[in-house]
């Protein structure tokens, strides 16, 4: 038997377990998860978004995010996941 390994934490992987369509409950467990743990009231309703963010003008950036979801009252969750730390991730959130 052949066992091969993958990098949990790669983008594709990511998005296929969080962002893909019908992965609804596994995306709004892993965010209730972080909510309930932080004593924030968990969300009841996710849907799920696509994760590029298009230019709106010529002098914007197109950017990409691994998970992106619209709750019930229409508040915006975007999830990144990072490996390791680096300062341009600072930039990149307060850009997305």
């Amino acid at each position: 038997m052949i066992k091969k390994y993958f990098n949990v934490l790669n983008d594709y992987f990511i998005r296929y377990l969080f962002a893909k369509e019908g992965h609804e409950d596994i995306l709004k467990d892993l965010i209730n998860s972080v909510r309930i743990d932080s004593n924030q009231e968990p969300f009841e309703y996710i849907e799920i978004l696509n994760s590029f963010n298009l230019k709106e003008n010529v002098l914007d950036k197109e950017s990409i995010v691994d998970v992106k979801a619209r709750t019930k009252s229409g508040e915006t969750i975007i999830i990144e996941i990072q490996r390791i730390g680096n300062q341009s991730f600072i930039y990149r959130s307060l850009y997305y």
